[in-house]
């Protein structure tokens, strides 16, 4: 299954979906209403895969923590 939204209004399987209100439709038709206009807004296997811990979230985005700039050394006198 997938979601579809739509710029505008349309009908499928006898039901009225006002614009940019999604959908859930059949994988086969994912072409066909893409062609006419629709957008895929999710697809049902990225919604079915557990969630990743928080720590390994950060590690795969590539984010790391921000440089820190170290404080200035005194100033040595004479």
């Amino acid at each position: 299954m997938i979601k579809v939204d739509f710029p505008f209004s349309v009908k499928h399987k006898g039901r009225f979906y006002a614009a940019h209100e999604a959908f859930e439709a059949d994988d086969s038709e994912a072409d066909t209403l893409t062609k006419i206009g629709g957008k895929i807004v999710d697809r049902a296997a990225t919604r079915t895969r557990a969630a990743p811990d928080s720590k390994a979230a950060t590690k795969s985005s590539g984010r790391s923590k921000p440089y820190k700039i170290p404080s200035p050394a005194p100033a040595k006198k004479g």
